[in-house]
């Protein structure tokens, strides 16, 4: 029964035999569409009908067809049997004119019933993305750049925190719960399995000769490692004092916002620092428009004193420097609107 059903509605791969997708309505055997139609009008019903703007979501816009042609073709063979009937009344009572035009009637409902049933499902366009032109598939903007060009590497660990999603007592938030040891560990994995490398001392080689010219790193080499502190990017997001104020002037961020993690950043420095050698002093980090504030901070300058910590304020005396602004402009597209009375933005 299983592989039956896996190949009356499924698309298989030839070789492999697994499941690579749903079959078309218009691939489905004939007698299952109106199977398929059934459930996609109840399906439709009961998301849509307790909200209304469901009905823009991919699925329901799929689901939407499929079940008005299910209705197209009840009301056909229902038209039809009902006409047939007829038609066999006026039969009986000799009314053969009367009987032909019913058959007629019963003969064009079960053709509206098959033709509704062969049509393919897709679902419609929004009206506001009609008119875009999708760029090509496989012929991407720009030129990549790197060792690995346009390789993107994930790595996942469970078991890397222990927070459960809610907590924010004192030494029990997010920041606080992330295990530093399995975070060296996602890095490392990223690291090889970026370069094609079984050690992160090989991989970082091959990042530099590719970016050297052929050259390994070398000595005084500078480094700018720029994160997004985007839960405290603006200057209401901290006291006097670099502590993290939470609430409506930092843009509603709770304890429960998620932001970097400072033990991911520690075992980005500890690979520059301990594994390629770079002296701390050479490196900077950090987001010219936001705060290291003392709940990140206080995680990463005591095992980096040396690092320089950019952000926007650099108050003296916080071991915070401030980014500096250059006479390279920065242009924006946004309606003028938008831009009016706005500061000019700088690299």
């Amino acid at each position: 029964m299983r592989e039956w059903m896996k190949q009356q509605f499924f698309k298989t791969c030839p070789k492999s035999g697994r499941v690579v997708g749903l079959k078309r309505a218009d691939q489905l055997p004939a007698l299952l569409l109106p199977l398929v139609g059934l459930i996609a009008l109840l399906w439709y019903v009961v998301r849509v009908v307790p909200k209304p703007s469901r009905a823009a979501y991919p699925c329901q816009q799929v689901a939407r067809p499929l079940a008005g042609s299910f209705l197209v073709w009840m009301f056909g063979i229902t038209g039809a049997t009902l006409a047939f009937r007829h038609a066999g009344a006026r039969l009986r009572q000799a009314r053969y004119l009367s009987a032909g035009l019913a058959v007629l009637v019963g003969i064009a409902g079960v053709s509206w019933a098959v033709l509704s049933a062969g049509g393919p499902a897709q679902a419609a366009p929004r009206a506001e993305t009609v008119a875009y032109t999708p760029h090509p598939a496989n012929q991407p903007i720009g030129v990549a750049k790197g060792l690995m060009p346009g390789r993107v590497v994930w790595t996942h660990d469970p078991q890397v925190t222990t927070w459960d999603g809610s907590t924010t007592s004192v030494n029990n938030r997010w920041y606080d719960k992330v295990d530093q040891g399995r975070a060296n560990e996602l890095v490392s994995t990223a690291l090889n399995g970026y370069a094609d490398t079984t050690s992160t001392g090989a991989a970082w080689d091959a990042i530099f000769r590719n970016f050297n010219d052929g050259a390994p790193y070398q000595p005084g080499e500078k480094f700018f490692i720029k994160v997004n502190l985007t839960t405290s990017n603006s200057d209401g997001c901290a006291d006097a004092n670099y502590n993290w104020t939470i609430g409506s002037s930092c843009g509603g961020v709770s304890w429960t916002s998620i932001g970097n993690s400072p033990q991911l950043i520690n075992a980005l420095l500890d690979q520059l620092v301990n594994v390629v050698g770079v002296n701390p002093a050479d490196i900077s980090i950090g987001d010219p428009t936001g705060l290291w504030v003392n709940e990140l901070y206080n995680k990463i300058r005591p095992n980096f004193p040396d690092v320089v910590f950019l952000d926007a304020r650099g108050t003296a005396g916080s071991g915070r420097t401030a980014a500096a602004r250059s006479n390279v402009r920065l242009y924006w597209s946004a309606p003028a609107g938008e831009t009016s009375g706005k500061k000019l933005d700088y690299v």
